[in-house]
C-alpha cells in the first residue's frame, strides 16, 4: 500500500503492463469545415476527457483513484525541502502526477507545463520556447528556476533554460511539482518567480520493458525504449532510450520555416538500498542532436538583415549520485553531488561543465519543532569560441564559483493547528558577492480539509555572464545623414541583482465532498530590473565598411509592481469522470527611473497573457476506452502583437490487450496555426503554432 493506495492500482480501460506504437499520418491536416464544427469539437472534448495513462507496475501512486481528500494529501517535497501534505504547504504548489503526465499525449516537457496556474507556456518556433511564472515570460526566461532529480538545469551564461535540450524519459516521470513564487530561500539565486521542480521514479517503479513508437503531421518519427531490472538484494537499476524528430513551423503566410528538431538521448538509474537506513542513487544522461534555425543576422552591408539558416548542435552529459541516510521519521540527511557538461554550437561554439555539492540535514529539536539545513558549492566553467558576428563574450572563457548555506525552521503551536517557517539563504557569488534571501511563512488549520496561509519572501535574480561580460549586436541602419549605425548590447560589470519582495496569501479547501480548491493572491514589488540604457555612440572601421557604433548598456533603471490571482481546482464529476480546471489574473506595472533612456524597458508589461483559462477531464468510457481532453485560454500580448486564442487538445486511449494501449491524439484543435510569441533580443521569424494529429502505440513487457 501506499498511502492508503494499493501498489499495483488498475484503471479500467488501461492495461495494467502496457504503454505505446504507431500510425503514420499525412503532413497537413484537412481544415474544418467551419469555425462552429471546430467549436463544438472542443466543448465535446472538454466535457468528454482528458487521457487515462498506461498504469504502471510497482509501488507507485495513482492519483485517478485517490478521492478529493486523498488528494489534498499527496506528499511533495519541493516547498520544504521535505515531504509535505499539499493541504499543509504554505505556499502555491501544484502538482501534475503520473497520470496527467501521460494522460496529456505531450511528447516534451514544455507542453507538460501548459496546464498549471500561474505558468505562461508559449512557443517561439518549433524547437524554442517561452516559459516562465507570474509574468516577464521571454526565450530566456530568466526569474525561473527548474530542476530535473534536484539537478539545475538554469544555464549561467543566458539566465534562462534552453528547453531543446533538457528531456527526459517522460514514461519514468512520477510527478512535476511547481512553486508559483519565491523560492530562493530554500533554492537560491534565480528562483524569483517560481520554481519548477521535474521527480522521476525510483527504479524498483519501473521494472520490466517499455517499447513505444508514434509517428504523424508535427510529430515526424519518435521511439522510446526502457528496460528495468533488478541488480541484486534491495538494488534495482532501468536503462532508456530515446528519439524524436519533428517537424518545422511555418510563418505567417503559411510557408514552412527550417526550424525543425531531432534529439537522441539515453540515460541509466541505480537505486540501492544498502541497509534499513542507508539509500544509494546513481544516474546519468547523454544526448546529442540539433535544432535547425532560421533567423536573421544583421550585416553592415544593405540590405543589413541577412536572413539565414543553421543548425544549433547540440549534446551534452550529466551524472549525479545522492546518498540519503534516514534516523526516523523526522531525521534524516541527503548528500547530492552532480556534473553536467554541455556543448552548443549556435552563436557561439560553447561548452558549459558545472560541477555542484549539495548537503541538506533535516532534524527535530523538540517537539514543535523541525529544522532543515544545508551547505552548498557549485564550480562552473564554460569554454567560448566565436561564431559569425552577431553575439560575442569577452573574455572568452570564465570560471565561476558559488557558496552557499540556508536554514529553515518550522515551529508548530496551538495543537499543531498553527505554523510558522523561518529561513533564509545566504549564498556568495563572483558578480555581485553576498546575496541574502530570507522568508516569512505562517500557516493556518483552522478544521479538517483547509489552511489558510500568508508568506512574505525576498529573492534576486543574478547576473549572467552575457550581462557581464557579454555584446549581441543589433540590425543596423542608416539616419537622417546617410551615416550607418550599428546598434550593440553591451554588457556591464557593475550589473546588479534584480530583486524582488513578495507578499502572498492563499487558502486551500475542500469546497465539497467532490471538489477541491486552491486560491493564491500576491502583490510582488521588483527593484534593479534589467534596461538598455544609450552609451556615447563610438566610430568603428573594422570590420568595414567604418560605421558608428550605438552602445546600450545593461542597466537596473527599472522597477515595478504585480499583481495576480490564481485559481486551482479539481472536481469528480462522477466515478468515472475527473475534471482539473485553472485560472490566472496577471497585472504588470512597471516604471524607468527618471535618467533611463531605455524607451522599450516597459515592454514586459505586454509581453505576459493578463488572463489564462484551462479545464481539462479524463472519463473512463469503459473498461478497454478513455478520453482526455483540455482546453485553454490565453489573453494578447499587446506588446508582441500577439492576439487572444483558444485551443483544444484530444487523446483517445484505446486498450488492444492487456500489454498494448495505442492512442491519437490531436493539438490546436480549433485553428489552422496560430502565433505564441515573438523573441525580440535573439531575433527569429515569427512563425506560427499549427494543428497536429499522431498517433503512438506502447508495448509493455
Amino acid at each position: 500500500m501506499v498511502d492508503g493506495v494499493s501498489e499495483k492500482p488498475r484503471v479500467a480501460g488501461l492495461p495494467t503492463s502496457g504503454e505505446v506504437v504507431m500510425i503514420g499520418l499525412g503532413r497537413r491536416l484537412p481544415t474544418p469545415t467551419g469555425r462552429l464544427t471546430s467549436l463544438l469539437l472542443g466543448l465535446a472534448m472538454a466535457s468528454s476527457g482528458w487521457a487515462a495513462p498506461p498504469v504502471p507496475s510497482g509501488n507507485v501512486l495513482d492519483l485517478t483513484h485517490l478521492s478529493i481528500e486523498e488528494l489534498m494529501h499527496v506528499k511533495i517535497t519541493s516547498a520544504s525541502k521535505k515531504p509535505q501534505k499539499l493541504l499543509e504547504v504554505p505556499a502555491a504548489v501544484y502538482v501534475n502526477s503520473r497520470c496527467d503526465l501521460l494522460g496529456s499525449g505531450a511528447t516534451n516537457i514544455p507542453d507538460l507545463l501548459r496546464l498549471v496556474p500561474g505558468v505562461q507556456v508559449a512557443r517561439i518556433d518549433a524547437n524554442k520556447w517561452a516559459i516562465s511564472s507570474r509574468g516577464f515570460n521571454g526565450r530566456f526566461s530568466n526569474k525561473l528556476l527548474v530542476l530535473i532529480d534536484g539537478r539545475r538545469v538554469y544555464s549561467p551564461l543566458f539566465s534562462g533554460v534552453t528547453w531543446n535540450s533538457e528531456d527526459t524519459f517522460l514514461h519514468d516521470v512520477e510527478r512535476i511539482e511547481v512553486i508559483r513564487g519565491p523560492g530562493g530561500t530554500l533554492w537560491g539565486a534565480n528562483a524569483v518567480n517560481g520554481v519548477i521542480n521535474i521527480i522521476t521514479r525510483h527504479s524498483r517503479e519501473t521494472q520490466g520493458g517499455v517499447l513505444k513508437a508514434g509517428a504523424g503531421s508535427e510529430e515526424s518519427g519518435f521511439g522510446w525504449f526502457r528496460y528495468g531490472g533488478k541488480t541484486g538484494e534491495n538494488a534495482y537499476s532501468r536503462v532508456y532510450a530515446k528519439y524524436h524528430d519533428r517537424d518545422g513551423s511555418i510563418d505567417a503566410a503559411g510557408a514552412d520555416v527550417t526550424d525543425g528538431w531531432d534529439m537522441a538521448q539515453g540515460g541509466f538509474r541505480f537505486d540501492i538500498d544498502s541497509n534499513p537506513r542507508d539509500s544509494w542513487t546513481v544516474q546519468g544522461n547523454y544526448y546529442g542532436g540539433g535544432a535547425r534555425t532560421q533567423r536573421t543576422r544583421p550585416s553592415l552591408t544593405a540590405p543589413f538583415a541577412a536572413p539565414e539558416r543553421t543548425r544549433e548542435d547540440i549534446s551534452g552529459g550529466n551524472a549525479t549520485l545522492q546518498l540519503t541516510r534516514t534516523f526516523d521519521s523526522d531525521s534524516d540527511m541527503v548528500l547530492r553531488l552532480y556534473y553536467d557538461k554541455v556543448n552548443r554550437d549556435v552563436l557561439v561554439q560553447t561548452e558549459q561543465q558545472i560541477f555542484d555539492l549539495d548537503f541538506q540535514r533535516k532534524m527535530r529539536l523538540d517537539n514543535r519543532d523541525v529544522l532543515v539545513w544545508g551547505l552548498g558549492y557549485r564550480a562552473t566553467a564554460d569554454q567560448n569560441s566565436l561564431v559569425g558576428t552577431t553575439f560575442a563574450l569577452s573574455p572568452l572563457n570564465r570560471k565561476l564559483e558559488l557558496f552557499s548555506a540556508f536554514a529553515q525552521n518550522e515551529h508548530t503551536f496551538d495543537g499543531d493547528r498553527w505554523r510558522l517557517l523561518l529561513g533564509t539563504k545566504v549564498e556568495h557569488n563572483d558578480f555581485t558577492g553576498v546575496e541574502v534571501q530570507p522568508s516569512v511563512r505562517l500557516l493556518h488549520l483552522p478544521e479538517r480539509g483547509r489552511a489558510l496561509w500568508a508568506a512574505v519572501s525576498r529573492a534576486v535574480r543574478v547576473p549572467s555572464r552575457a550581462e557581464f561580460d557579454g555584446q549581441i549586436n543589433q540590425t543596423p541602419f542608416l539616419d537622417g545623414t546617410g551615416t550607418l549605425i550599428q546598434p550593440r548590447i553591451l554588457g556591464n560589470r557593475g550589473y546588479q541583482s534584480e530583486e524582488l519582495l513578495a507578499t502572498e496569501l492563499g487558502y486551500r479547501f475542500e469546497a465539497a465532498e467532490d471538489l477541491s480548491l486552491d486560491l493564491t493572491g500576491f502583490v510582488n514589488f521588483y527593484d534593479n530590473l534589467r534596461t538598455l540604457e544609450p552609451a556615447a555612440p563610438f566610430p568603428e572601421a573594422v570590420p568595414g565598411p567604418a560605421h558608428v557604433v550605438q552602445p546600450l548598456v545593461a542597466s537596473n533603471e527599472l522597477t515595478g509592481e504585480t499583481y495576480g490571482l490564481e485559481i486551482a481546482g479539481d472536481w469528480q464529476v462522477r466515478k468515472d469522470w475527473k475534471m482539473r480546471f485553472g485560472y490566472t489574473l496577471l497585472d504588470v506595472d512597471l516604471s524607468r527611473s527618471a535618467s533611463s533612456g531605455d524607451t522599450m524597458a516597459l515592454s514586459p508589461e505586454g509581453e505576459s497573457p493578463s488572463h489564462q483559462v484551462f479545464t481539462r477531464s479524463h472519463v473512463k468510457l469503459n473498461d478497454r476506452l478513455s478520453v482526455d481532453g483540455a482546453l485553454r485560454f490565453v489573453d494578447d500580448l499587446p506588446s508582441l502583437g500577439i492576439s487572444s486564442y483558444v485551443t483544444a487538445d484530444l487523446r483517445v486511449a484505446w486498450k488492444a490487450r492487456d500489454d498494448i494501449l495505442c492512442s491519437l491524439v490531436g493539438r490546436n484543435l480549433l485553428d489552422d496555426s496560430h502565433p505564441e510569441f515573438v523573441s525580440s533580443l535573439l531575433p527569429n521569424p515569427s512563425t506560427q503554432v499549427e494543428r497536429s494529429l499522431f498517433g503512438d502505440v506502447t508495448y509493455r513487457f
